[in-house]
Formats: C-alpha cells, structure tokens, sequence
C-alpha cells in the first residue's frame, strides 16, 4: 500500500511541469489573442437619433380657414388624391354673393349712362358742325349779297355824277338828278344792312358753337366722372369676386391627404383651425434630430445609417439602409437635424409614407476597443 502511494507521489511530481507548461502557453495565446482583438478589432460607433420619421421631400402643406364661418361641406379623407385647384372645402358666402351681385348691377347701370353719354357727345358734336355749316352758308349768302348790293352802289353813284353834270350844263332837270341821289342813299343803306347782317350771322354762329362747347365739355365731364365710378365699381367687384373665392379652398399642390381635422359641415369654424394637410407625392427621405453632442464635428455627409421603423404592417421592410445627405449648421430647440436619403430600390421603400416614425442610427466612427476604453476612460478622469 506504502508502495503504490509512493509511486503515485513520484508520478504526480514528473507530470506537474508539463501541465504547468501547457497552462501557460495556453495562458500566453489567449493573452496574445485579446490583446490582437483589443488593439486591431475594428469596432464602429453610432450616434442614436432623438426622433426620426419618414418626411416627402416637398413640404406638406396645412390648408387652414382662411375665415370664420360656417363650414358647407369638406372633401377631405385620409389618403384622397388631389391634385392643384381641386376644392376641399367649402364656406357659406351668401353675402358676399349678394354684395358682388349689387356691384355687378351697379356696374351695368354705370356702363349704360356711360354708352348713353357717349352718343350724346357725338350728336351734339354733329349738330355743332351742322350749326356752323349752315352760319357758314348764311354768312356766304349775304356777303354776296353784299357784293351786289356794292356793285349797284358804285352803278348808282356814277349815274348820279353824270346827272349832277348834265344838271350843271341844263342837260336834265333837278328832279332827275335828286332822285339819282336818293337811289345813292338807299343802295348805300343796303348795303350797310347786308355788312350788319353778315357781322350778325358770325357773331350768333360764334355764341351758338361757344354754347355748344360748353355743352359738350359738361356732357364729357360728366362721362369721366362715369368712367371713374366705372373703375371703382369693375375694383369692387375684383374685390368682392376674390373674397367670394376666399370661401372655396382649394388644394394648392398635388398630393395626397395625410391628415383631417375634426371640422365637420353645418358647423361654425374659426380663422386658423386646420382642415387637412396635403403631403406631395414624390420622394421621401427620412428627417431625424440629434443632441448637439452627438451630431457636431461626428456627423457627415455620406456616412451610412439604420432607419429602423416602427410599428407593424410595414411590408417587407423593418430596416432600411440610408446616408446622410444634409446636416444643419444650427442648433433649433437644443437639437441638431439631419437628412438622410433611402435607395428606392429596396423592397418596400416605395411604400414608404410621409409621417412614419422611427429610430435612426448613423455610424459615426470606426475604432477599437482599447481606443474606446481609452476614450471613456478620458471622459470620467475629464468629468
């Protein structure tokens, strides 16, 4: 027994350096191993989003009540199509179609007494000319008569020289000679009424054109003031036409409608409460927000990202690769933004909607995990 219990001693003390050896190796290469791994293995970091959510590329736009009023009739549902100008709602303007009928009228009567005006001035203008044709053609008659009437005149002197004479030389009797005299004085006062009567033609045709003028420049004093009252009213009615336009909202983009509110017709709405949001269709690409920390001098153009979706009904994609494509220079409420783009080719990218939320993490950095620890490290004895 003493001699078996000393052989196994003798065994036991060959063998206890060979496994002490192998320990160590063993030791050695799992050393060298963690220490290949801790200094060379590649580790990425990533820089954790606060809030992410798929967004069109073209703003969507709020369709507000641009007035109070009462709502008749809404035609908004969630993921409608619309395209520019189609209507989504509709205010009562019963008033405001009353006043722009009034105006309309208004404006009618105005262009009428207009039009009339008009055809005043231009038969007044007629008649003017015809006046001073017809003065013309009077004062043309007796001035030739006038004309005869001194041509008679000088007959009638030079008959009555030669009388006076022959009365001289007892050629003929007085009698003769005082009524060649007496025809002198009666042409001569003709011919005083034919220079009187072509002095009064000219003066009334001038009283009667003056009269004219004045007439007519108070017929188109009156058309001017017409014609400015036309403006305001054609002003008026732009106006009115626009508020009554104001009543009809329609779509301002092509789009689809993401969101409706809670208005419903036959109830009374206030300026500013929202009726739908239209999202445009077209490319998405995925919005996200950072802490200053996290974003500033770590986040680039062009490096990778994980947009992880939330929830469920999501298709095929749960997932989706990105890059960053825009990162803000400012600081907006203590966050950073970001935007980043999706490839459309992925399976389920296209479906993707406005408004879907989610995470993002973009990878920041590549180092390892010594210059991790050592980083840490850094930030504590730093703190």
């Amino acid at each position: 027994m003493t001699a078996h219990f000393s052989h196994t001693m003798v065994a036991l003390s060959n063998d206890r350096p060979r496994q002490v050896h192998l320990v160590w190796a063993a030791a050695a290469v799992g050393i060298a191993a963690w220490s290949i791994w801790f200094f060379t293995a590649p580790l990425t970091l990533y820089a954790s989003s606060q809030s992410a959510h798929v967004e069109a590329l073209g703003a969507a736009h709020a369709i507000d009540v641009p007035m109070a009023g009462e709502l008749l009739s809404l035609r908004a549902a969630l993921g409608l199509a619309v395209q520019p100008g189609d209507v989504i709602a509709e205010l009562d303007a019963t008033e405001v179609r009353l006043r722009l009928a009034e105006a309309q009228a208004a404006l009618s009567g105005l262009e009428s007494k207009f039009e009339h005006l008009g055809r005043q001035i231009e038969a007044r203008q007629s008649q003017r000319q015809n006046e001073l044709a017809s003065a013309e053609a009077a004062a043309a008659v007796a001035e030739t008569h006038n004309d005869e009437a001194i041509a008679a005149l000088e007959f009638a002197r030079g008959r009555s020289e030669r009388l006076g004479q022959l009365a001289k030389a007892g050629g003929t009797s007085a009698a003769d000679v005082l009524k060649a005299t007496a025809e002198v004085d009666a042409l001569t006062a003709t011919q005083k009424g034919w220079v009187s009567e072509v002095l009064r033609i000219r003066l009334d045709a001038n009283a009667r054109d003056a009269q004219a003028a004045a007439e007519i420049e108070g017929l188109s004093n009156d058309r001017a003031a017409i014609a400015a009252d036309i403006d305001t009213a054609k002003t008026t009615i732009a106006l009115t036409e626009r508020e009554v336009a104001r009543h009809i909202i329609r779509a301002p983009i092509a789009g689809r409608i993401g969101d409706v509110g809670s208005l419903r017709p036959g109830g009374f709405v206030a300026i500013g409460e929202r009726l739908a949001t239209i999202v445009p269709d077209g490319v998405v690409i995925i919005a996200a927000t950072f802490a200053p920390s996290e974003a500033l001098g770590r986040i680039r153009l062009g490096q990778p990202a994980t947009f992880h979706l939330d929830g469920v009904g999501l298709h095929d994609v749960q997932a989706v690769p990105a890059a960053v494509s825009a990162v803000a220079s400012e600081v907006r409420d203590n966050a950073i933004r970001v935007e980043l783009t999706m490839d459309r080719g992925i399976p389920g990218v296209a479906a993707l909607q406005h408004g879907q939320p989610g995470a993002l993490e973009i990878a920041v950095e590549d180092t390892t995990p010594a210059g991790l620890i050592m980083r840490v490290t850094g930030l504590v004895v730093g703190r």
